[in-house]
């Protein structure tokens, strides 16, 4: 049987679902299944601008590393880390829920940097450190967004197929 489509929007959350529903005839009972919720990961980043706190708990995994890379390419790498902290153990969970080994090792090689630096991984202790950093040390340190970047393909890739894994497609 073909599917029936029917685009369905909730005002609270102000999301387009698309269910498909399929009929079976099975041993005389009808199975329903429900297509995936659809993303859009520039409608997440542009919500989370607005008010973070309207962000459903998968669309904040989302958000934080669109706003992570967004930020880094913007403002610079260190600019998320000692502005907006609050994000990172979101960025952190999505990248360990999806595999994303790569690109959490780049995010602990920059904590282990400031670790060797005697430096707390705190947004206050980082900027403070920063602020003084003489240009031969910023010079010297590894370009860890460079690197991040060079993975942002493959890390939206694991994101995507983690997620429709939780029923929902993203479009990025």
């Amino acid at each position: 049987m073909a599917p029936i489509t029917r685009q369905v929007n909730k005002s609270a959350l102000n999301k387009r679902l698309v269910w498909n529903r399929y009929a079976l005839h099975t041993a005389g009972r009808y199975s329903f299944y429900l297509a995936m919720e659809k993303f859009d990961v520039d409608e997440i980043l542009n919500k989370g601008l607005e008010d973070e706190d309207r962000l459903t708990k998968n669309e904040l995994l989302i958000y934080s590393v669109a706003y992570f890379e967004s930020l880094a390419d913007i403002e610079g790498w260190d600019h998320f880390y000692t502005y907006s902290m609050r994000l990172y153990p979101s960025l952190l969970k999505i990248l360990k829920l999806t595999g994303d080994i790569e690109s959490l090792r780049i995010l602990k090689d920059y904590e282990n940097h400031f670790e060797k630096l005697g430096v707390k991984f705190a947004p206050e202790d980082i900027d403070q450190y920063l602020t003084t950093a003489t240009n031969e040390y910023l010079e010297s340190c590894p370009d860890w967004r460079e690197q991040f970047s060079e993975l942002g393909d493959n890390r939206w890739k694991l994101i995507s197929s983690y997620l429709k894994l939780q029923g929902i497609e993203l479009k990025t």
